[in-house]
């Protein structure tokens, strides 16, 4: 933890001159402005609560990450046991993927035995309700 410390107050202590890289504004700028959207969209009521906390705390999560980059160095190092911080931005990024992909999946294959569900029952309501003859134009 005190080489966290010691690294965030070198970043801090450079010099006026030495601006950030553009590409750290440009995802500040964009992580920053997602996390406003995210939370402003939660608090307005149009996602469900825990959807735009996972979603806000994600971006906040990347907003930090690109302030201080090294952050993702000691977070690799210290808790996962990785060298690069780069490497566990990509190992959890695929592991959160999979998981995300087999929720939709399971999801997907719910909708799927809904929609046969009432499909079934729409055909048995008409099927009773018109009897033998129906009047809408097959053969």
């Amino acid at each position: 933890m005190n080489e966290l410390l010691l690294t965030i107050a070198q970043q801090g202590a450079r010099k006026a001159t030495n601006a950030p890289p553009t590409m750290q504004i440009i995802l500040v700028a964009v992580f920053g402005a997602a996390f406003l959207f995210l939370a402003v969209t939660t608090l307005r009521g149009r996602i469900r609560t825990i959807t735009g906390l996972f979603w806000s705390l994600l971006a906040l999560a990347a907003l930090v990450a690109s302030i201080w980059p090294e952050l993702t160095t000691w977070f690799a190092r210290q808790v996962l046991g990785v060298q690069a911080g780069i490497n566990a931005v990509v190992y959890l990024t695929a592991i959160g993927m999979v998981i995300g992909f087999f929720m939709l999946y399971v999801r997907l294959q719910r909708l799927r035995n809904e929609l046969t569900v009432l499909v079934r029952r729409l055909a048995i309501a008409e099927a009773q309700e018109g009897g033998a003859g129906s009047d809408d134009g097959a053969p």
